[in-house]
C-alpha cells in the first residue's frame, strides 16, 4: 500500500518479473483481514499465521526478513522454534492460496508477497479518495460524492481490526483510519455542496461523538443546522465545540470555527445552500466555515447536474426494533436509539449502505454504490449478526428489545443508495 512506511532488507522487486501473474488475488484490510484467490474465499488459519500474511501484505512486492517477521509475531520473547514456525506458516499459506500460492515467494533473507494494482481494498480506497478530492477541489460535487460513496463502502470495520494492538500494524492502522475519517468529512462536504444539509446532521453528530476534537465536522454541523433553519442550534453547536476544546485540551476553537459563528450571527448570505450540484471549488480538507459554497451556476442548457441513474440487482435489508414490554416512552426511545446505532455499525461492517431510518425502522441496501458478487450473502450475515447482537445487548435501562428483519433481492432503479426505487 502507498505510504505505509515499508521496511525492506533489499530493494523492491517488481511484480511483473515473478510467477503467479495469472492468478487473481483479492486482499481486504479495511476490516478483519480477508483473502480471495481466484474469487474463492481463503481460510487463513490461526492468529499468528494471519498476522504473517498481514505483515507481508503491508509491504507488497518487498522482502521482509525472517528476523523482522519473528520480531513482529512474537516480540522480545520468541520461541526457539520461531524460524521453523515461520516456514510452516508460509507453506500452509501457499497451499491455502491455491493457484495464487506462487505469489508468496522465498527471497533471502525472508519472504515477499506479490500484489498487483488494485488487488488490496486499501489501495482501491485511496485511488477513489484521491479522485474524489480532485473532483471536490474542482467544484464537481456530484462526481466527488459518487466516488466517496464507493470509497467508504469498501470499509467493513476498523482497519486490520484483529491486529489493533499489534505493533507491526500500528502505523498502517493509524494512517488508514485517519484517511477514513477525512473521507467521511469530504463526503459530507460534497453533500453540503449539493444542498443536502438536511441529510447530514445525524451523520455529523455521530462523527463528532467519535472524534470530539476535530473542528471540521463541528463547522459542518453548524453550517448544516443553519441551512436547515436551526440557527439557535447552530450557535449551540459552536458553544459545545468550544466547551469540549477548552475543557479537555485547554485551547480555544480555531479561527475558521470562530469566523463561522460570527457569519451565522450576522446571517451572512454566503452561508446559503447552493442552487445546484456544481459547487464552488473548495480545497479538500478545509473546514466548511473556511470557504462557504456559493450558489452554483446551471449547466448551459439550463438543467442541473444530477448523479447518473443506474438499474441494478440489489439486496435490501430492513430492521424494525421493538420493545417487548411496556416501558416509559423516553426510556424506550433511548434504548432503541442505542440499538439503532449499533445496528447501523453492524450492517455497515458487512458492506450495507444506509438508505433511510424512521424511528424504530432502518433500511440498508447491498449492491449500491459498490457491487460485490456476495452482496446477498453479506446481507444474510448482517441480518444474522443483527438478530443476535441487538437482542442480546445489555442496553442502559432496557425495556427489552427484539428485532424484526426483512430481506429481499431484486432489480431497482437508483440515483444513489439513499434514492432507490423497485420491488425489494
Amino acid at each position: 500500500m502507498r505510504g505505509v512506511g515499508a521496511r525492506t532488507d533489499i530493494p523492491s522487486i517488481g511484480a511483473g518479473s515473478v510467477p503467479g501473474v495469472g492468478a487473481t488475488l483479492e486482499l481486504g484490510m479495511l476490516g478483519p483481514i480477508e483473502v480471495r484467490s481466484d474469487r474463492a474465499p481463503v481460510s487463513l488459519g490461526g492468529p499468528r499465521q494471519r498476522a504473517l500474511l498481514a505483515d507481508l501484505a503491508l509491504h507488497p512486492n518487498q522482502v521482509v526478513s525472517v528476523d523482522r517477521l519473528v520480531d513482529d509475531l512474537w516480540g522480545e520473547a520468541p520461541p526457539a522454534t520461531a524460524v521453523h514456525t515461520i516456514q510452516v506458516f508460509v507453506s500452509r499459506l501457499r497451499r491455502a492460496l491455491g493457484a495464487a500460492g506462487e505469489r508468496l515467494l522465498t527471497r533471502p533473507p525472508g519472504y515477499m508477497l506479490v500484489l498487483h494494482a488494485d488487488e488490496v481494498d486499501a489501495d482501491r480506497f485511496e485511488r477513489l479518495y484521491d479522485s474524489a478530492r480532485s473532483a471536490l477541489g474542482g467544484g464537481d460535487a456530484d462526481q466527488a460524492l459518487g466516488l466517496l460513496e464507493q470509497a467508504t463502502a469498501l470499509w467493513r470495520g476498523p482497519a486490520l481490526d484483529e491486529f489493533t494492538y499489534e505493533p507491526f500494524a500500528q502505523a498502517a492502522i493509524a494512517r488508514l483510519e485517519e484517511l477514513r475519517v477525512s473521507a467521511r468529512e469530504d463526503l459530507i462536504e460534497a453533500q453540503l455542496a449539493l444542498g443536502r444539509h438536511d441529510e447530514v446532521v445525524s451523520d455529523l453528530e455521530a462523527l463528532i461523538h467519535e472524534h470530539p476534537f476535530r473542528e471540521r465536522p463541528r463547522a459542518q454541523l453548524m453550517l448544516a443546522l443553519y441551512r436547515c433553519g436551526r440557527q439557535a442550534q447552530a450557535l449551540d453547536a459552536f458553544r459545545q465545540a468550544r466547551h469540549a476544546l477548552v475543557e479537555e485540551l485547554g485551547v480555544e476553537p480555531g479561527e475558521a470555527l470562530r469566523e463561522l459563528e460570527q457569519a451565522i450571527l450576522r446571517q451572512d448570505p454566503s452561508l446559503r445552500a447552493p442552487a445546484s450540484g456544481r459547487a464552488a471549488a473548495v480545497e479538500p480538507g478545509a473546514s466548511a466555515g473556511e470557504a462557504a459554497p456559493h450558489a452554483a451556476e446551471p449547466e448551459p442548457d439550463g438543467t442541473s447536474v444530477t448523479a447518473p441513474t443506474v438499474r441494478r440487482t440489489v439486496t435490501v435489508l430492513v430492521a424494525r426494533l421493538c420493545s417487548v414490554r411496556e416501558a416509559d416512552p423516553e426510556t424506550t426511545r433511548s434504548s432503541i436509539g442505542i440499538a439503532r446505532k449499533r445496528a447501523e455499525d453492524v450492517v455497515a461492517r458487512h458492506g450495507g449502505a444506509f438508505v433511510a431510518g424512521l424511528g424504530d425502522e432502518v433500511a440498508w441496501v447491498f449492491g449500491l454504490p459498490l457491487v460485490r458478487e456476495d452482496d446477498a450473502l453479506r446481507a444474510l450475515h448482517a441480518a444474522d449478526e443483527l438478530r443476535g447482537g441487538v437482542e442480546s445487548t445489555e442496553l442502559h435501562e432496557p425495556p427489552g428489545l427484539t428485532v424484526h428483519i426483512g430481506l429481499a433481492t431484486g432489480e431497482v432503479i437508483a440515483d444513489s443508495p439513499r434514492d432507490v426505487f423497485g420491488d425489494p
